[in-house]
């Protein structure tokens, strides 16, 4: 894709100029082009959030693109029509500034923006004089904000921070994510606007600015055969344009496509090779990790001295917790009969303590757990799960609900005494946990009950 502009769309800043071809070219500097990773999407341009549409397949919407600061007046409207596998995009625009009014731009791109925050170029806007561009595209993404950005050339893999337009549901079927962040942009604000030059190709321009890229890159340095081969196509651009023959002119937009590719090459390679000692380095770093690590171990056995230290102060400190949980126990077993188990210490509270088919508590049960809760809040830091069970006579539903609703009685009465609500876990598990034979009478005397779990710091399950 080759686009051309109108000479109105290579305006010069007279602080910014740079002749770019031939002995007036002169290379933009090192820092000219930054790559920003997941950074905020929402800036001076857009001072609100920008929506993602997650696209429903099927159907049709309507979209409006409004202008940011840097192209308030411009307006555009797209049709998106979501099928099973692809998202067809139908937009036009109008009042767009030329992108050369903008700085070193020479184009505009429309994105579509994933709510991970990924850039995925959807194509170029071809724009006429008056500041027109239509564009048919599609892209295999159902769920993405769309966003327009002037571009150096339209060769670029993300987006500038030059955003000119976002999009804005008018008729949308599906769900919306805002996306905050890009996760990868462009900043060019260092790159030097080319000079105006009289019918000299946009494409020609447009490679002036992918080597300038990729010297920003320090292609210089990581891949300077690329570079090498991209400054000579852009030699060759150069003096077509500038040649007397018509016919050798004629072939510099197509030169300059090649300087461009051969330009944005340099970029890459140079990236690469920055990633390549990026490795080196933590290699580098790793092997002197290995050699720290081996150190630290010639002085592991002063260490373990140290550590067996520790561990005869971890086994008093355990001694300590067992103690506590003996203490425990033998403090809850004076209120109510209580077991030490690998969950916690339980404590049994018999079926006596409600009246018959009921949640309601006795007397009894009342000051059994008046008592346990003055035992209780000596020790913050429990948990407690409170389980009701029943016998096996009637429904398995009835039981159900019985041993839940008798569970409930006891933790709301607990939580009147004090006991702080959220330490507290509820359960009712009907018949389903016998602890006697459900045939006597004895046996379903003691299923029916309601057992106090106490577990948390300190109380660590002796049992192994």
């Amino acid at each position: 894709m080759s686009p051309s502009l109108p000479r109105q769309a290579r305006l010069s800043f007279p602080t910014l100029c740079l002749a770019v071809l031939g002995a007036s070219f002169v290379a933009a500097t090192a820092n000219s082009q930054g790559i920003e990773r997941d950074a905020a999407i929402i800036s001076e341009q857009i001072a609100n959030r920008v929506d993602a549409y997650i696209y429903k397949a099927g159907t049709r919407s309507k979209m409006e693109f409004r202008g940011t600061t840097l192209a308030a007046r411009a307006v555009g409207t797209a049709k998106v029509v979501a099928e099973a596998t692809r998202t067809a995009i139908e937009a036009e625009f109008r009042d767009l500034p030329q992108p050369g009014t903008l700085g070193p731009y020479t184009v505009y791109m429309l994105w579509a923006i994933t709510p991970e925050g990924r850039g995925n170029a959807l194509g170029v806007l071809e724009l006429s004089r008056s500041g027109k561009a239509k564009i048919q595209t599609a892209t295999p993404i159902n769920g993405f904000a769309m966003i327009v950005t002037a571009e150096p050339h339209f060769m670029v893999s993300v987006p500038s921070m030059q955003v000119v337009m976002r999009n804005v549901a008018i008729e949308f079927n599906g769900r919306t994510q805002p996306i905050t962040t890009l996760a990868d942009r462009a900043d060019y604000s260092r790159l030097v606007k080319l000079a105006p030059a009289s019918k000299r190709p946009v494409q020609v321009e447009q490679a002036a600015y992918a080597v300038a890229i990729a010297e920003a890159a320090d292609a210089a340095t990581l891949a300077p055969g690329p570079l090498g081969t991209a400054k000579q196509a852009l030699d060759a651009a150069d003096a077509a344009w500038r040649a007397k023959s018509s016919a050798e002119r004629r072939r510099a937009p197509e030169l300059g496509r090649v300087a461009m590719q051969a330009g944005e090459d340099a970029r890459i390679a140079a990236v690469r090779r920055a990633e390549e000692l990026k490795r080196e380095t933590a290699q580098k770093d790793a092997e002197a990790a290995q050699r720290l690590a081996e150190e630290n171990a010639r002085n592991a056995e002063r260490a373990a001295a140290l550590a067996a230290a520790e561990a005869q102060r971890a086994k008093s400190a355990e001694g300590e917790a067992a103690r506590a949980r003996a203490e425990l126990l033998q403090r809850m077993n004076q209120v109510l009969p209580t077991r030490d188990t690998p969950r916690g210490l339980v404590a049994e509270m018999g079926g006596v303590l409600f009246a018959t088919a009921r949640a309601t508590l006795e007397s009894g049960a009342r000051e059994s757990l008046a008592r346990l809760s003055g035992i209780l809040s000596a020790y913050p830091a429990l948990k407690l799960k409170i389980e009701g069970h029943t016998d096996n006579v009637g429904s398995e539903a009835t039981n159900a609900k019985l041993s839940y609703e008798r569970a409930i009685a006891v933790r709301d009465y607990l939580i009147g005494l004090g006991v702080p609500a959220p330490s507290i876990d509820v359960e009712g598990l009907g018949p389903s946990n016998p602890v006697a034979d459900n045939d006597t009478a004895e046996g379903r005397a003691r299923n029916r009950r309601v057992e106090v779990i106490v577990s948390g710091e300190g109380i660590t399950p002796t049992v192994r």
